[in-house]
């Protein structure tokens, strides 16, 4: 592992060989990871923290989701790992590539023949020139949240967090149910049915169970606008499927995928919000998910999370 060095390569060659160098790594590794949680036996161990250690800088900087689609198992497992305290406490909270960046050394034959003159000049200048421009950055004016700038704009009578203090603690689910609508305000909050679009991969019922864990803790930007719980359905014998029911601010799943890349796997469909009347059918199908406990679409609830 130690020579997958790839975001920091020094020419084309180099640079595509130690992709190639990783990914067959990146394979042997989701293999082995195809029935367990961690490397080595139920819990984490020094393996899971070495390895983890080796992949933090190229899962921030360089591997894109293009290029971890083959190997599902390893960004599950790695995720499971980074969302750890344990692990935060120590590299902070990771987020993972969305584009990658260009290696160094594939950028310096571009710099070099904006130049001229004596090669050893040309060089020595272009070092004192990249010495004078590693400056520290301007200081960024802090951006509001697209949430926040809504709270302001646009305000909304529901409260989510009365909601969610009500729905954990409300002697029935009825009772909660009805203390929902009673407060739902459609301008303000949409509601979306998510199905994620891969359910074919889904093996085993653990495994599954820790995708729909990561992803909440990865969505945790958005925590004080929204509210869901996710359920894995089915059986290992015929098909799990991760499916939920979400209560989102605003008319659009955009700022959750913003925050969440793990969102755009996933295929929203609004059942109530702006210009959207909730039916019976659709409180129906919002009581069915946010209250079932054993069986929900006819299938049985292997596990389920709830989003608060």
């Amino acid at each position: 592992m130690g020579g997958c060095r790839f975001g920091f390569g020094g020419n084309e060659f180099s640079y595509e060989k130690s992709k190639a160098d990783l990914a067959a790594a990146l394979a042997i590794i989701n293999d082995h990871l195809l029935d367990k949680t961690y490397l080595v036996g139920d819990q984490i161990t020094l393996a899971d923290i070495c390895v983890v250690s080796a992949l933090l800088y190229p899962m921030k900087l360089v591997c894109d989701k293009a290029y971890l689609k083959p190997f599902g198992n390893v960004v599950r497992w790695f995720q499971t790992c980074v969302n750890q305290p344990e692990f935060k406490a120590v590299v902070g909270s990771v987020t993972m590539c969305k584009k990658e960046m260009p290696a160094a050394g594939q950028e310096a034959p571009k710099a070099a023949a904006a130049g001229g003159g004596d090669a050893k000049k040309s060089k020595k200048k272009k070092k004192d020139k990249e010495a004078d421009v590693e400056a520290p950055p301007a200081a960024v004016k802090k951006v509001d949240h697209p949430y926040k700038i809504m709270d302001k704009e646009s305000p909304t009578t529901f409260n989510m967090d009365v909601w969610k203090k009500t729905y954990s603690n409300a002697k029935t689910y009825e009772e909660a149910m009805a203390a929902f609508w009673e407060m739902y305000d459609k301008e303000g909050y949409t509601l979306w049915y998510q199905v994620y679009n891969y359910n074919e991969e889904n093996k085993r019922t653990f495994m599954t169970s820790n995708a729909i864990g990561g992803f909440q803790q990865r969505s945790d930007e958005v925590r004080k606008w929204a509210f869901g719980i996710m359920d894995v359905l089915g059986t290992e014998e015929t098909v799990l499927e991760i499916k939920g029911v979400w209560l989102l601010r605003g008319d659009t799943t955009e700022h959750l995928c913003n925050a969440n890349d793990d969102a755009n796997w996933y295929t929203w469909t609004k059942l109530a919000g702006k210009g959207l009347e909730p039916t019976d059918e659709v409180k129906a199908q919002v009581a069915a998910f946010w209250c079932s406990e054993n069986e929900l679409e006819g299938k049985p609830i292997q596990d389920s999370k709830v989003f608060k």
